[in-house]
């Protein structure tokens, strides 16, 4: 027996003094016995730090949220903050990891959460929750995890050859080379710069495909083609656009909000500055707002949702509303590939009202012979007859909620209609925290 147990010691001695090594050499403090980590801006480092000691006060969101100096803020602040921000994080990952701080914390109350225009695009659906979840609460799934060991084995190697580990920061200390073009040119912003707005270009959902010629680098990352990408920047145009807001990520901010109220957590969100170049070359190039742009790009005018008139009193050239019964049956005509017309009459004591639709075949399912709806849309003269077409359908019901109620008309771009953008800053308004009144009560 003792020599059995000779041999598994021998045999384990290895395994533990490797354990051992990987202990002291773990690039991420992941058990909280170092007294802080060297990749501090990791996932694994932020979300195992908080896990191991949780804060009431939390920052969530990318890059731009993940260097701050905590330190500063806890001082500026009075109390200790966790920042679960980390390179790189997708929405939906912040989303969910504010939700795993809420469930390990239930003395949670602040939450600073960062929104952007990238963040929020439709097209990015990252989600590595559940290969975070598992390393950070799992020891023996991180202790076996490959990439964790080559970035100790990695970390080990650095200090035996006597470099200095730790996080570091890009000081920013560029030369005149950094701004001259391939053919000499002055350039208006970094080489850097631009390759990195036409990495933005490529990701997706932001542009359309090939909207930018592929960046140029040689063996040690300069870029060499910035001349060729800025001057296809210069020449970008909103059409160029592909991007659109993810609204299912938007729609879990909303209850994430709701969430928060319920559970009385103050929560923020952030809207951090863009880079001058890229508002420039992307955002006003492709006609993309920010959300901070977005809630105050104010309504051009405002439509109000008056009380329906008699059809007998409809008149030609304005918006109007009527309240009838259908009286004839639903034709829909083809006028050609994945184009139709669909027309049908409203009736009510003072009239008949031709109306029709474009393109909404499947309104014959719904104007059913007899029913009664209120129509709102714009009546013209045609044939001498009036017409009203492509209006807004209501059940009677439907149409009083929004009776007088003022809807914002929005100046538009490229893919974007008033009833998103509508819906957009409705959303945002009722998520957000009250708004400061700026205006003497008395007036």
């Amino acid at each position: 027996m003792k020599k059995i147990a000779a041999v598994l010691a021998l045999l384990c001695a290895p395994v533990l003094v490797y354990f051992g090594v990987f202990l002291y050499f773990e690039p991420y403090d992941y058990f909280g016995l170092k007294g802080g980590a060297v990749q501090e801006d990791s996932y694994i480092t932020r979300v195992r730090s908080y896990l191991n000691s949780p804060q009431n006060a939390i920052l969530l969101g990318d890059s731009r949220m993940a260097h701050f100096d905590m330190e500063q803020v806890a001082q500026l602040t009075g109390r200790p903050w966790a920042n679960l921000a980390f390179g790189g994080a997708s929405m939906a990952e912040s989303i969910d990891l504010f939700y795993l701080a809420a469930e390990e914390n239930p003395n949670l109350d602040t939450c600073y959460f960062e929104v952007s225009f990238y963040t929020l695009r439709t097209g990015d659906d990252r989600n590595r929750m559940e290969h975070i979840r598992t390393l950070v609460e799992n020891p023996l799934a991180y202790l076996f995890n490959f990439d964790c060991n080559a970035d100790m084995l990695n970390e080990l190697l650095l200090r035996l050859q006597g470099v200095q580990t730790g996080a570091s920061r890009d000081e920013g200390h560029w030369t005149q080379a950094d701004f001259v073009s391939e053919t000499g040119e002055a350039l208006p912003y970094r080489k850097n710069q631009i390759a990195y707005i036409a990495t933005l270009y490529g990701a997706g959902g932001i542009a359309k495909e090939g909207t930018l010629p592929a960046v140029e680098t040689d063996e040690a990352g300069n870029v060499q083609n910035a001349g060729e990408v800025l001057a296809a920047l210069q020449s970008v145009t909103p059409q160029a656009s592909a991007y659109s807001v993810n609204e299912e990520n938007l729609q879990a901010l909303v209850e994430l909000a709701g969430f928060c109220r319920q559970r009385g957590i103050a929560l923020t969100f952030v809207f951090p500055p863009v880079d001058g170049a890229v508002q420039e070359y992307l955002l006003d190039a492709l006609g993309i707002r920010t959300v901070g742009q977005l809630l105050r790009y104010y309504p051009r005018d405002y439509d109000i949702y008056r009380e329906p008139v008699p059809i007998g009193q409809v008149t030609a050239g304005g918006k109007q509303a009527v309240s009838g019964m259908v009286c004839s049956q639903v034709s829909v005509k083809s006028l050609g590939p994945k184009r139709s017309l669909v027309t049908a009459k409203l009736r009510d004591d003072s009239g008949t009202l031709l109306v029709n639709w474009f393109n909404m075949p499947y309104l014959r399912t719904t104007l059913k012979m007899g029913g009664v709806f209120v129509l709102r849309g714009l009546v013209a003269e045609k044939g001498g007859r009036l017409v009203m077409e492509q209006p807004e359908l209501f059940t009677p019901a439907a149409y009083q909620e929004k009776l007088h109620a003022m809807q914002p008309i929005y100046g538009l771009t490229a893919g974007l209609t008033n009833k998103l953008v509508t819906k957009l800053v409705a959303q945002i308004l009722d998520s957000a925290p009250e708004w400061p009144e700026y205006l003497p009560e008395d007036i």
